[in-house]
């Protein structure tokens, strides 16, 4: 009877009322906090799996933008020689074509003269 006198005081129920309540506030703070962890690691992950896609993009780019520039000086070497080519069949024209005009006038001269 002793116990049960006990338990059923005002000051013992109370104690566990509060108790309770402190308990469940705890577990519930608890699950929050839990929520929030567990929400934190998938953005944290999300984020991870984008700056990998970010950083895969940018060695793409890089990629891209070294081809291009070898390609562009390839272009570039080719065009050199064929300008150079072209400079020197142009110039041999001339040559030509001067002394074409330089007979030509030689023969108009003694045929005039």
């Amino acid at each position: 009877m002793d116990t049960i006198g006990a338990l059923a005081s005002n000051g013992i129920i109370n104690s566990v009322k509060d108790l309770g309540f402190g308990i469940g506030f705890m577990v519930l703070c608890f699950v929050i906090v839990f929520y929030i962890l567990r929400q934190q690691k998938e953005i944290l992950q999300q984020a991870k799996e984008e700056r990998t896609v970010f950083l895969d993009t940018i060695k793409q780019f890089i990629k891209a933008i070294e081809d291009h520039t070898a390609q562009a000086r390839e272009f570039h070497s080719t065009m050199t020689r064929a300008n150079e080519f072209q400079r020197e069949e142009h110039k041999e024209m001339a040559k030509s074509q001067n002394s074409i005009c330089s007979t030509l006038a030689l023969v108009e001269s003694k045929i005039s003269g």
